[in-house]
């Protein structure tokens, strides 16, 4: 269901077509008006030709202009937003005729069209030069109702128009329609969830896809495809002219490409006669055998117990509380009802989301989409736990201002380390000085080091360490990564005895016999929720807390952005590193410089500066023309290459023809891109003798990525044979146990695990679905000399999630020799018990934070825009010691993205409030429940704690 701009012209003639089931006669007898603007005008039952066009039109029935034309003269698109019936459905309801799904479908599409009225029927309202969304609660809908595909297979679905004209105590007015576009998905999931629970009221039994798609179970897939001529002929249609379509529409997305592919493939519509048609589908797949597959789905069904809508609601907050601290209501509905296809209706849980005792209405926020700058106010929410989690961190820092004890004084600290200096020749530079002696003399609980990239953290650590081994020796202090590769780069840099938080926090926090000092590396990737378990370990221990990082690269994957909230928020008094060492070129020292002035708000041209230093073709990335490596020369810094293909090829040329590509990198957006390149570069290394020839087919595993955490509470999104870890205790499931997928359970949401003991277990992935870490097999040809990436932690063979090496062996056995970059250290293993590898020319801007090299080249497509941030670029940018390209469709385009912050939700954007007396924590939430009334009930009650 993809919203279509309908213009009168176009309109008029289409939906008075014939239809071979329901418009025989094409007179619009399978039409009808909806919606209260329609009660308003008197539209109503079967649609009029001439009232038809008067409403698209703008007017009332008897032609009177009732919306102002827009500026081009004419009257703005209205929109045709079409409901398809589920496949299943469709041959149902048309091949074997049950008229009762077909009414069930027309109801489900009016309650999906009171829901975009209730939700959506905003218009613009100027008052005294201000101007906002206000919202109403009448629109006019004309829907018309279809039976075929254009290749004349069964499909159900109704074209509803809705009118660009919306009713007001002030007149008429043009619908604002963008966030109509925004929110499509959960409109469809309104017309499924309210569909599904009329057809399972007929008697039918459903079988649930992924993230909430659904079909009527016993409909075979044999039946299925052969009524799917369409889909065949769109898929044969995009990849036979998927290129040339990139070539003649380069800024558009493939979800775009693929919307014009439809349209360019569809062949002209055929009309034909009913008897016809039905004897038609009659040969290609019989009703009988239709029918005795229903019979036998329906004996086969069994009652379950339904979780509440109220526990439903909670499960779906919590999915979106792995990514992110607030939500809207919207987005925890959408949720809920997915995971409850053919039990609850959106009105099912809209109530139980009011009336849910552990949500908050916490504030709003303004929704901006497109050129539209006139946003949509949305009520934002969190949990009780999460405001509370995210306070109690605030909280935690105020209290711990003076509880411990430095190891030194600040003088004393300073004198150690300008000795250090002056022995081991450390040079330490201010930043660096401030940060360690900080370290060593500072007497809160928990302290901030922001240190910018490339600024020389680990060698400040390195300072720490050398002088607590002589000043303290019975100091206990420990280094704690967020990633393997971080935990063992600190540790290899600084000489602290470093592990992962995750490993850290699982196997439980005990005191060490000394003073204790935790040193957390990369914290702008520590999720609230973490950042919290470690505050109440060290304060259990007794434990002093440093996090160090830089709030201007990417934020947690999880939920929260705590360490760049106390920064900005001034929630603590940070020591700042920020001369960067890592940059050895004046033009990349310079870029750096912009990136971080326009991050900081510090100059508001700055993103503009940096990409003038990238792209000046005299000065350009190569500005030492003296040691420009002439295989590698570029007349540009930024290079705009139109099509995704293209964009890969040219970045596997360019560095397949680096002389010095050990110390270099491909940096990615997306891991598709990631592995297309890889895979290239391995081909082209193959050519040129750069690797063996003779390589070796590997099985290896990879992460599956899920589009949402959602996702993961589907058994569909699961496959046999899958490989899965648990990440977090399962009843008596050991964490970092490894099982494979022997069974799911699509009705249930269930799978089947099994270890190599053959013992079986059943998770409930709606209960437990974000506790297991889930990889797939796939094949690699692996020869000597290519360089890997690896892709889990293994303690017992010193392999960390995120180090690169170059093989050094590699048998047909499934023998690796992996020669680890940094280290030296070589591990060797059969990839039948570690198969964690996969190419590591190219890295994710994830994987490569914290990494240096010398020359770094950076792809990224505009088309995927949400992957374009002033994070990310920061990242790709400040990964280089010497170089950077930037390889993108749209230089002008990707910077206007890359000006964008990454979006990043918090509790404390809304709770938490500065004002003469101190600070105020947030919101008494003992009373409140999830709606916006409660909490500004309760706003004035905050708890308050004097600086």
């Amino acid at each position: 269901m993809r919203p279509k701009a309908i213009s009168a012209s176009q309109a008029k003639g289409y939906y008075y077509e014939k239809d071979s089931i329901f418009a025989s006669k094409g007179d619009g007898e399978n039409s009808f008006w909806h919606g209260k603007g329609s009660e308003i005008l008197g539209l109503s039952g079967k649609i009029q030709e001439a009232d038809f066009v008067n409403a698209l039109a703008g007017c009332d029935k008897e032609g009177n202009q009732l919306v102002k034309d827009g500026p081009n003269g004419n009257h703005e698109n209205n929109i045709d937003l079409t409901f398809d019936a589920p496949k299943t459905a469709s041959i149902i309801a048309l091949h074997l005729g049950d008229q009762r799904i077909i009414d069930a479908h027309l109801e489900s599409v009016k309650a999906a069209q009171n829901f975009i009225q209730n939700e959506y029927s905003y218009v613009r309202q100027t008052i005294d030069g201000k101007t906002e969304a206000v919202k109403q609660d009448n629109l006019i809908f004309a829907n018309f109702t279809h039976s075929t595909s254009r290749e004349n297979d069964p499909q159900l679905h109704t074209h509803g128009i809705i009118m660009n004209n919306v009713g007001t105590e002030n007149g008429h007015r043009a619908l604002k329609n963008n966030m109509i576009y925004e929110d499509q998905k959960i409109i469809r999931s309104v017309y499924l969830s309210d569909f599904a629970k009329r057809v399972t009221e007929l008697g039918y039994r459903l079988e649930h896809g992924k993230n909430g798609e659904w079909e009527i179970a016993g409909v075979s897939k044999e039946a299925v495809q052969s009524f799917s001529k369409r889909d065949e002929g769109l898929k044969q249609y995009w990849e036979e002219h998927k290129d040339e379509l990139r070539l003649k529409y380069p800024n558009a997305t493939d979800a775009k490409l693929m919307d014009i592919a439809r349209i360019d493939s569809r062949p002209s519509k055929e009309i034909i006669d009913q008897d016809i048609l039905k004897d038609k589908w009659e040969k290609e797949y019989s009703r009988n055998e239709i029918q005795k597959g229903l019979d036998a789905a329906k004996s086969l069904q069994v009652e379950k117990a339904h979780l509440s809508p109220d526990k439903l609601i909670n499960i779906s907050y919590e999915a979106i509380h792995e990514r992110e601290s607030t939500f809207t209501r919207q987005e925890v509905i959408d949720g809920a009802m997915r995971l409850s296809r053919g039990v609850y209706t959106y009105s099912d849980l809209d109530k139980a989301f009011a009336e849910n005792r552990d949500i908050v209405h916490i504030g709003e926020k303004e929704i901006k989409n497109g050129q539209d700058k006139t946003p949509v106010i949305r009520e934002v929410y969190s949990s009780k736990d999460m405001i509370e989690t995210e306070k109690g961190i605030v909280r935690d820092f105020f209290e711990g201002k003076g509880k411990v004890e430095g190891f030194m004084s600040r003088e004393a600290s300073i004198k150690a380390i300008e000795a250090l200096n002056k022995e081991s020749d450390f040079s330490l530079n201010r930043g660096q000085l401030d940060a360690a002696s900080l370290i060593l003399s500072g007497k809160d609980r928990f302290s901030v080091i922001q240190g910018d990239a490339g600024s020389g953290k680990t060698l400040s650590m390195k300072a720490v360490f050398e002088v607590l081994q002589e000043g303290s020796p019975d100091a206990v202090i420990r280094g704690l990564g967020f990633t393997g590769k971080s935990a063992h780069e600190l540790e290899l840099a600084s000489g602290i005895k470093s592990d992962t938080i995750h490993g850290f926090l699982g196997k439980g926090v005990e005191a060490g016999a000394g003073k204790e000092l935790w040193i957390v590396d990369e914290s702008s990737m520590v999720s609230s929720r973490q950042m919290a378990q470690l505050i109440d370990s060290a304060k259990e221990t007794d434990a002093r807390v440093v996090f160090l990082g830089d709030a201007k690269q990417l934020q947690s994957i999880q939920a929260g952005k705590m360490f760049k909230d106390l920064q900005e928020k001034g929630l603590v008094e940070k020591t700042v590193m920020d001369t960067a060492i890592r940059q050895k070129t004046e033009h990349l020292k310079e870029a750096v410089y912009h990136i971080k002035s326009y991050q900081e708000g510090r100059d508001s041209q700055g993103m503009a500066k940096a990409f003038s230093v990238l792209k000046d073709s005299d000065i350009g990335v190569f500005a030492d023309k003296s040691r420009r490596d002439q295989t590698f020369e570029r007349p540009e810094g930024v290079r705009e290459i139109g099509l995704k293909d293209n964009l890969v090829n040219a970045v596997v040329k360019d560095f397949s023809s680096l002389d010095e590509w050990k110390s270099s990198a491909v940096l990615t957006a997306t891991n598709s891109i990631r592995k297309d390149v890889n895979q290239g570069i391995h081909e082209a290394f193959k050519e040129k003798g750069l690797i063996s020839e003779d390589g070796n087919i590997y099985n290896v595993r990879s992460v599956v990525s899920f589009a949402d955490e959602h996702a993961r509470l589907f058994a569909a999104n699961y496959e046999v044979g899958q490989n899965v870890f648990v990440s977090e205790k399962i009843g008596g499931l050991k964490t970092g146990s490894e099982w494979t997928i022997a069974g799911r359970d699509t009705y249930f949401n269930k799978i089947e695990i099994e270890n190599r003991d053959n013992v079986r277990v059943e998770i409930d992935l709606m209960r437990d679905g974000n506790k297991l870490s889930v990889y797939q097999e796939d094949r690699r040809e692996f020869s000597v000399g290519d360089k890997v990436v690896f892709g889990k932690n293994d303690r017992k063979l010193g392999i960390n999630n995120g180090s690169t090496g170059i093989i050094e062996k590699a048998d047909e056995k499934g023998i690796l020799s992996v020669k680890i970059d940094g280290s030296g250290k070589t591990a060797e293993f059969n990839t039948g018990n570690y198969s964690y590898v996969d190419y590591g020319y190219a890295l994710t801007l994830h994987k490569a934070q914290g990494m240096s090299y010398d020359k770094v080249l950076y792809l990224t497509d505009t088309r995927n825009e949400e992957m374009n941030k002033s994070e990310s670029f920061y990242v790709a940018v400040s990964r280089a010691r010497e170089d950077v390209v930037i390889y993108t469709d749209n230089a002008e385009r990707l910077e206007k993205q890359v000006s964008q912050a990454q979006e990043k939700t918090s509790t404390l954007d809304h709770t938490l409030d500065r004002d003469s007396k101190g600070f105020d924590f947030g919101k008494d939430v003992s009373a409140s429940k999830g709606s916006p009334e409660a909490g500004k009930e309760i706003h004035s009650k905050g708890i308050e704690l004097e600086m």
